[in-house]
């Protein structure tokens, strides 16, 4: 599959989290007021994890397509450094004037942030093609 495929379906299936993502947040941020990084935070992990589905069944194809135990592990493994990578966008743009009073923006933003590094490190080190030996070729 060519990286525009894999970028299409990425991004629909991210699309699709996204929403999962921001409605859990938006729900927690209202039902229990927590700090706006945990509420985000919440919300990042149940788009995660309805992602990780999609993509492994969908996405990447090219022998992703089935549950795999090794690629689960790598996958949390990289949402932890995207997870780093959200916070870090919300402390960013918390402190600026223009979005401190709009904390849905701050939210989307700094989800746009998380997508382009989920993608790099999902495409690069996740749901990698099965390297085929010379000899095979």
């Amino acid at each position: 599959m060519t990286g525009y495929a894999a970028f299409g379906r990425f991004f629909i299936v991210t699309l699709a989290g996204l929403g999962v993502d921001l409605a859990t947040s938006w729900l927690v941020l209202h039902l229990f007021a927590p700090p706006l990084a945990l509420a985000a935070a919440i919300g990042f992990l149940a788009g995660a994890g309805f992602n990780y589905l999609l993509h492994e069944i969908w996405t990447f194809g090219g022998g992703a397509g089935r549950l795999s135990g090794r690629r689960f592990g790598k996958y949390l493994a990289v949402l932890g450094i995207v997870l780093v990578g959200r916070l870090a966008a919300v402390a960013a743009l918390s402190r600026l004037a223009l979005l401190a009073e709009y904390p849905m923006a701050i939210l989307v933003l700094a989800s746009g942030v998380s997508m382009l590094l989920n993608f790099a490190l999902s495409r690069g080190l996740v749901f990698t093609a099965p390297r085929v030996p010379k000899e095979m070729e």
